[in-house]
């Protein structure tokens, strides 16, 4: 995450400037880099294109994103109008008169054409609705985490946009809900839709009153209305923009719920800030009624986006979740059949069919069991049989959509948008109709008094959740509309971008306890069996079409996005703003160098055999306890995987190197653990801080794609220097990264455009790289070091692959002992400095 380390927000050092005629007010005298960026994204809101911009942490870029954004929005409001080119303008003017003479001929049509023509003029009326200019876009703000949007609040807070922004905060129950009772339970979605349901029957009259008071039911909650109300409140009495923490302490005073509160102040907000995988995600989109058409979409620290669109698009469900998913459809069916209601039983029965053909399926497959992991991939013909047996083919398609509708009736009503086809929402029977009778009456067969209604069965969050997933990912492959043809014999682009997988592995569990830690370091792993069914996309564009299609402006910024040819193919997108920016500190401040020998002079090439070998890992021991003596306060080391860093460091105690580490240069060593929670993640960072900053300093061992490779600020002392060991390639174990190869690879056949598999290969691994590169060194007045520790980043493809602020700083020098000695000076003179 990308804050801002100039001058704090003073109106003596605040600026205004015009940039393409756009006034934009910025809280500091910008540098030149944010100049730059803000002409970019301007010119880009101006003419309605797409950006790519990879602004290195510490240059503002999150400051920069909003300024420009909230300035372009402010005179588009004013104006009453979107703000844009001349060059737009003509355009626009050019496709109205092409329009107009368009209608005209459709006019003269014959009687027996009238069909033909009326379709037509609906297509053109769609069309004209896309690119509305009578419309002010609202703004969506994604970032990678919830924890990230407090970050970029605080940045908002220094602009001068803070008091005219109506914002909108859309977030989870985990850091929302203020019920203590259910907050804390793993099953705290159903409960809430529980206790909410049973507040609104209340409300309605929809159970007798006796009923009521045996259910229990959620106090904070309220209607959107009144929610809204409330929370607006929270806007004008709020010194400056309000964040998630804000929001639950006003919930908690007021007695409101902040969850349904703040997304109450969606449909007025003028800039709405959520995680990303809210907007990218179609199932959370619809859920949380995000309707992204004519928007400016701002994907911040967006680096894995590519990712985060592919297992949108992408169904996994394993057996466990089939076994509940079915029992809770059975349940919905013998309720539902008691009342006749047809198309309910018959939906519930479409899905129970499936998902049990799929649990068939994964019990009769023969796996190797003699693999930790082993898997069974389908071709694309056998694929499409596959599917076509468990009632998932082509002509089924638009029959599981309607199948789908009749659950989504079930759910509960409301304001909130939270429906089955929703964010995985309850799908229960609704509050406010005859289902089941309200209240007790007369059996018209028997002639005597019914006993009171039971609350219908509800199908758990994740149980929707699945067979909303799973209807996306099929309509993804068909292409299916209501006008489309269910007998296309052509296969569809759809169809290709999809792979069937079967998998079975063991789901390691947590490792506690000395003997489990032992286990799991010589490679034994304790856990549960578990065989999934993996219906896995190929290509983000199936997904990100939905955005860039819709949308006016599309922002996707990250501190690295290099290797960026990627991005301009994989997303199907066209950039036609790329912005690659250096960075704002001095060069003197940068110390960047590819280590490629020990000091025994052994060449540290990290490839998986090599790093096998006892010789080299104690050789990398050795060059990272040189280097943590060399270096003050703190240094982050990053390994391949949790895997290879537990042998390491297994092997580095077996040598006293660890100990030597501690003893030398008097670092306390941390080590971030694979799934660690949230609260024990704040707090092994919370210690490594408190050390780091002291006088004694100290080594976190971390991994790539981990939490500490993600967004955090290590700025300053906390990070003095960053080691990197090898190179971060994806598995080849790993299926997904084997399919998606060779799906590149034959894919290229028809889209030349598109990178191979190995050029997407290496661009995960040196986007990884760089991810974790970039974690030091945070603001202009920081000064740090950057070691890569592989003697294959020598090679000119690799070094085109690092980021641009870091390979131009690359030092020339690769012996090792001459490495160090300039390291050693580099930090005396910075030393001195402080």
């Amino acid at each position: 995450m990308d804050t801002n380390h100039q001058l704090e927000s003073d109106p003596n050092h605040a600026s205004s400037f015009s940039v393409l005629g756009l006034e934009i007010d910025f809280p500091f005298e910008p540098y030149g880099i944010q100049k730059a960026m803000m002409n970019h994204i301007t010119r880009a809101l101006m003419n309605r294109q797409h950006s790519l911009i990879e602004s290195p942490t510490g240059t503002g870029k999150t400051l920069v994103l909003l300024c420009s954004s909230l300035a372009w929005q402010k005179k588009s409001m004013a104006q009453d109008k979107p703000f844009i080119s001349s060059k737009m303008i003509n355009s626009i003017n050019a496709d109205a008169d092409s329009e107009s003479d368009s209608m005209e001929w459709l006019q003269e049509e014959e009687e027996e054409t009238t069909k033909r023509a009326d379709k037509r003029r609906d297509e053109n009326n769609n069309k004209r609705d896309k690119r509305r200019i009578d419309c002010i876009p609202r703004i969506y703000y994604g970032i990678r985490t919830h924890r990230q949007i407090g970050q970029v609040i605080h940045e908002l807070r220094k602009t001068s946009y803070a008091s005219s922004t109506k914002v909108c905060i859309l977030s989870g129950r985990e850091r929302t809900c203020i019920n203590e009772q259910i907050r804390q339970l793993p099953s705290r979605d159903d409960k809430c839709q529980e206790l909410v349901s049973a507040r609104r029957s209340k409300r309605v009259g929809a159970c007798s009153s006796k009923r009521i008071k045996q259910h229990e039911t959620c106090r904070f909650h309220c209607d959107s209305r009144t929610a809204a109300r409330a929370f607006q409140e929270l806007d004008r009495n709020s010194v400056s923009v309000w964040d998630i923490e804000d929001a639950v302490e006003f919930g908690r005073k007021h007695s409101v719920c902040p969850y349904y509160g703040m997304r109450a102040l969606h449909e007025q907000a003028t800039i709405t800030f959520c995680p990303y995988n809210y907007l990218l995600d179609p199932t959370i989109r619809k859920g949380m009624g995000i309707n992204l058409l004519n928007s400016i979409v701002i994907f911040d620290e967006a680096h894995n986006i590519e990712d985060v669109c592919r297992q949108s698009a992408s169904f996994v469900v394993s057996q466990k979740q089939i076994v509940n998913l079915t029992k809770s459809l059975g349940n919905l069916m013998n309720f539902y059949a008691k009342r006749d209601q047809t198309n309910i039983v018959s939906g519930c029965k479409f899905f129970d069919q499936i998902f049990k053909a799929i649990n068939k399926i994964l019990a009769e497959t023969q796996f190797n069991t003699q693999l930790r992991e082993s898997f069974v991939s389908y071709s694309q013909a056998d694929m499409l049989t596959k599917l076509e047996s468990l009632g998932l083919g082509r002509e089924y398609a638009l029959t599981l959509k309607n199948h789908l509708k009749n659950l989504s009736n079930l759910a509960s009503v409301s304001n909130d948008h939270e429906r089955m086809v929703g964010e995985g929402s309850s799908v229960s029977g609704s509050e406010s109709s005859n289902v089941g009778g309200a209240d007790a009456s007369e059996s018209p067969r028997s002639g005597r008094r019914r006993a009171e209604p039971r609350q219908p069965p509800k199908l758990d969050f994740e149980s929707a959740r699945l067979i909303n997933q799973l209807a996306i990912t099929i309509n993804l492959m068909y292409a299916v509309s209501e006008e489309s043809s269910p007998m296309l014999g052509e296969q569809t682009s759809g169809v290709r971008d999809f792979r069937l997988v079967l998998c079975r592995f063991v789901e390691q569990a947590q490792t506690s306890g000395v003997l489990s830690r032992g286990l799991a370091a010589v490679g034994i792993v304790c856990g549960k069996l578990v065989k999934e069914f993996r219906l896995l996309c190929m290509n983000p564009a199936q997904t990100f079409k939905q955005i860039h299609e819709t949308a006016w402006s599309v922002i996707v910024a990250s501190g690295t996005l290099a290797p960026i040819e990627s991005f301009k193919t994989e997303l199907g997108c066209t950039f036609a703003n790329i912005f690659e920016g250096s960075h704002v500190v001095k060069s003197k401040n940068i110390f960047a160098s590819i280590i490629g020998t020990g000091p025994n002079n052994l060449t540290l090439n990290g490839c998986y055999n090599n790093s096998m070998q006892l010789a080299f890992q104690d050789e990398l021991g050795a060059v990272v306890g040189d280097i943590c003596l060399i270096v003050p306060n703190g240094v982050l080391c990053f390994f391949p995987s949790y895997d290879r860093m537990n042998k390491l460091v297994s092997r580095w105690q077996g040598r006293g190197l660890i100990t030597g580490v501690e003893l030398k240069s008097g670092k306390h060593i941390f080590r971030e653990q694979k799934g660690l929670g949230a609260n024990e993640f704040e707090h092994l960072l919370s210690n490594y801080y408190r050390c780091a900053n002291g006088p004694s300093g100290a080594l976190l061992l971390a991994v790539y794609r981990g939490k500490v490779s993600e967004g955090i600020n290590f700025a300053d002392r906390a990070a003095r220097a960053v080691i990197t060991i090898g190179i971060p390639y994806p598995s080849f174990g790993e299926i997904g990264v084997a399919l998606k190869r060779n799906y590149n690879d034959i894919a290229r056949s028809t889209n030349s455009n598109l990178v191979s598999g190995q050029a997407w290969y290496e661009a995960q691994a040196f986007r990884a790289l760089n991810q974790a590169l970039g974690r030091c060194i945070r603001h202009a007045g920081d000064w740090g070091a950057i070691l890569m520790l592989d003697s294959r980043l020598h090679s000119n493809r690799s070094k085109a692959s690092i980021t641009k602020w870091i390979r131009v700083n690359l030092i020339d020098e690769t012996a090792y002992a001459p490495v160090l000695e300039r390291l050693r000076q580099f930090v005396i003179a910075h030393n001195d400095d402080e």
